[in-house]
Order: structure tokens, then sequence, then C-alpha cells
């Protein structure tokens, strides 16, 4: 499993790949989902594991940590 991090998003395009290959197993991460993280709202092995559950359950590369608020 692996993790890209992107502070201001992704395009369009690259979300449409990664949903496209869903056996590359990346999921994604953006400049909301740390703020989250570093300001304390979200633990970020909780958010980590909700992403993945979500990636296997859906085959979505996005889980937004404001969904844990």
């Amino acid at each position: 499993m692996g993790l890209f991090i992107s502070i201001n998003g992704w395009s369009d395009a690259a979300l449409y790949v990664m949903r496209q290959n869903i056996h590359k197993n990346v999921v994604l991460m953006n400049g909301t989902d740390i703020k989250h993280i570093l300001e304390d709202r979200v633990n970020l092995g909780e958010l980590m594991e909700a992403k993945i559950k979500h990636f296997s359950l859906y085959a979505e590369p996005y889980f937004s940590a404001s969904n844990l608020l």
C-alpha cells in the first residue's frame, strides 16, 4: 500500500488514472488532511485505516479526513 501526498491536491486526470488502476494500491492525502492531523483533530493511524478501508471497499483512492470529524 502506498501513500501519495499532495498539499494542493491533484488533477481530475490523475484521480481518473488512479481509479482505473486499482492494483497500484495507493491512497491519497491532501493538505486539508495534513492540517486536520497537525491540529490534532484526526489521528493519523485512524485516518490511514479509514483510507485503506475505503479504498478496499470502493476502489476509491481518496477518503477525506473531514469524514472522520
